[in-house]
Parts: C-alpha cells; sequence; structure tokens
C-alpha cells in the first residue's frame, strides 16, 4: 500500500495508544498532530515521533493527510469532525461518537454531504476475537442466543471529561462497549430500560441496562466510574456459551461450551452419576472441573500490538476502495447506539 497519512486531533492517552497502535500498521505513518495549545501539540508530535504539531486545523490540513484521528473529548467531537469533514479529510472520531443524538447526526451530515469517509472508532469490533466471536454465533456454535452479560466498571478518580454529563458517564464512557457488541452479536434493541445513580456532577456514574433483541435475546450491561468489575461478556445460547477471556474491549481469547439441554441424549453419563453418590466435598472438588471440562474449547486468534491499529486498517482499506463508511462499523449504527443512550439516560428512574 502507498503510504498513508494520519493526523491526530487531541494529546490524550487514547491518542497515544493509538499513535502506538499505528507502528503496527504496514504503509501507516504519522503526518501531524493537532492541539488548541501549541506547546501541547508540539510536545505530544515530539512523544509520538509526528513531524509536526499545529494549534490550527487549517494549517495542518495544508500540509496534508489521508485520514484524521479525533481523539478530543467527546463534547468537542461534533465541532472537530465537522470542522475536518468541511476541510475534505476524512476522520476516525473516538467513542463516544458524539455527546448526544444531534451532534452526531450533524457529523454524520457533513460526511453524506461532502461525500467524505468517516467511522466511529470503536476498536473492539475490529479485533480478532472479537470477528471470530461473530462468526461462531452466526454459525450457530452456542445454538439460539438467549441471554449477553457484559459490564466495564471502572473506578475513576473524579474530575475530568469523563465525569462531565456532556459526553461523559458510565454509560457513554464505559457501557457503550458491551452496548455495542450487543447489538453486534444480537442484532438492534427493539426494547430497552435502565436504572442509573447520578453523581454530584450530574453524569451518571452507576448505570445498569436491559435490552431486548430481535428474535426475543436479552442483554444485561453494566457500568460504572466508580467500582472496578472483571469487566467480562458472555452469551447464552440454548446449545452452549461464548465468554471472552480478558477484558470486553480487547479480548485474549474465547472459551465456547457446548451442550445439550437437560433431559436430552439419555444418560448423563458416569461423571454425573458419581457426583450425585454423595461421596462428600474431597470428590466434588475433583470431579466438578472434569464435567465442566466437557463440551469446552479455548479459541484464540492472535493479535498485533495494542489493538488499536486494526481500526486504522479497516479506515485505511475502506478509503482506498472509495468507500464512504465501513459496513463493521456504519454510521447508520453509530446514529442508533447515540439514540439509544440518549434514551437510556432521559429514563423516568434516573436520579
Amino acid at each position: 500500500m502507498t503510504a498513508f497519512r494520519w493526523g491526530i486531533w487531541g494529546t490524550g492517552d487514547v491518542a497515544r495508544k493509538f499513535a502506538l497502535g499505528l507502528g503496527a500498521v504496514e504503509g501507516a505513518s504519522l503526518a501531524w498532530t493537532l492541539s488548541r495549545d501549541q506547546s501541547r501539540a508540539d510536545a505530544f508530535a515530539q512523544r509520538i515521533g509526528a513531524p509536526v504539531g499545529f494549534s490550527s486545523l487549517e494549517d495542518a490540513a495544508a500540509t496534508g493527510a489521508d485520514a484524521v484521528y479525533i481523539a478530543t473529548p467527546a463534547h468537542a467531537h461534533a465541532d472537530n469532525a465537522v470542522a475536518a469533514l468541511e476541510a475534505g479529510i476524512p476522520v476516525l472520531v473516538e467513542k463516544p461518537f458524539a455527546s448526544s443524538f444531534a451532534d452526531a447526526q450533524r457529523i454524520v451530515d457533513a460526511a453524506r454531504e461532502r461525500k467524505v469517509f468517516a467511522m466511529e472508532a470503536m476498536w473492539t469490533r475490529f479485533q480478532p476475537n472479537v470477528i471470530e466471536a461473530a462468526k461462531l454465533i452466526a454459525s450457530g456454535a452456542i445454538g439460539t442466543p438467549r441471554l449477553l452479560r457484559g459490564e466495564v466498571c471502572i473506578a475513576t478518580k473524579p474530575g475530568g471529561s469523563l465525569y462531565d454529563p456532556n459526553g461523559g458517564g458510565a454509560l457513554r464512557q464505559r457501557g457503550i462497549y458491551p452496548l455495542s457488541l450487543a447489538a453486534h452479536f444480537l442484532g438492534f434493541p427493539d426494547k430497552s430500560s435502565a436504572i442509573i445513580r447520578r453523581g454530584q456532577s450530574g453524569a451518571d456514574e452507576e448505570t445498569g441496562v436491559q435490552l431486548r433483541h430481535p428474535g426475543g435475546a436479552i442483554s444485561q450491561i453494566r457500568a460504572s466510574l466508580t467500582t472496578t468489575a472483571p469487566n467480562s461478556l458472555e452469551i447464552l445460547g440454548d446449545k452452549g456459551s461464548l465468554r471472552f477471556e480478558g477484558r470486553i474491549w480487547r479480548p485474549s481469547a474465547l472459551h465456547l461450551k457446548q451442550y445439550k439441554a437437560r433431559g436430552e441424549g439419555g444418560s448423563p453419563g458416569k461423571l454425573a452419576d458419581l457426583r450425585e453418590t454423595g461421596l462428600g466435598q474431597s470428590a466434588q472438588r475433583i470431579l466438578m472441573p472434569l464435567m465442566d471440562r466437557k463440551g469446552r474449547r479455548r479459541i484464540s486468534a492472535a493479535s498485533r500490538s495494542n489493538g488499536y491499529g486494526y481500526q486504522a486498517e479497516e479506515v485505511m482499506a475502506r478509503i482506498v476502495a472509495g468507500d464512504l463508511e465501513s459496513p463493521r462499523m456504519p454510521l447508520s449504527e453509530s446514529l442508533a447506539l447515540t439514540e439509544l443512550m440518549d434514551r437510556l439516560l432521559d429514563e423516568r428512574d434516573a436520579s
């Protein structure tokens, strides 16, 4: 591939991670960094190995870039993305796509009117193990999906953009991961409800969500800014289950468990017979792990670098092909997810 030049708008931690991820992407290079503060732009450019930093989009655009990664706070995404699109620069917009449905619509309208590529940077969608999970579910490996349970709960020091009710909060900043995956695996929900606890800033600090998907599958999602959980995801079907190993945003492997419903297939087998003979807790400790391994497989798709490069590869491939959107993370779904979060955060029982 001909060298593909990236700009990065923003100088925070996620911008740094994206820059590191680009190091594993063939043909990708850093063109510039952009910040409102010239000294921060210069310091960040030096830190990540970009040739130059700018405090003006006009100046940055004049040097050229094939795409820009928008890594500013969520409340600034719409203004920044629209400005880049109007300058003719394709955008990869960090999640959440925008702080409201109205702002998300502004980005989509600008992209479509200008005929310039745009995509939400939902990097989890492009992880090899997430792609493999979608294939397994579609193949019927767990039968018909019935339940999905996912959580992103990370205790975070109060203050900053995470606690800003305009684009921050547990649901937009944390819950977007399981919310997006639930829609990806099970179809976009047709019914939803939420229970929310808001903090002093007005942002939701704990949020619990229930969703119903086409076909009747149910998702249960938890998100928190004040507590820490294993941050796992599991999909349960009528013929098996699929569990992420590692964090939900970048799983290191998948655990597939296949089984028959009780009453199928005749005798439950010798191990089950032994378990029921009352051999005591010592025997239980030996037998239960043996039974649990039956029908279980660990599946792992290799992942490169820190995982941020996969979404960059998608953007590059689509732009080179002349596409204006990604079928794996289309603008219509980013709009729908943003509207869903708006609706959930307006639930009457929020307090």
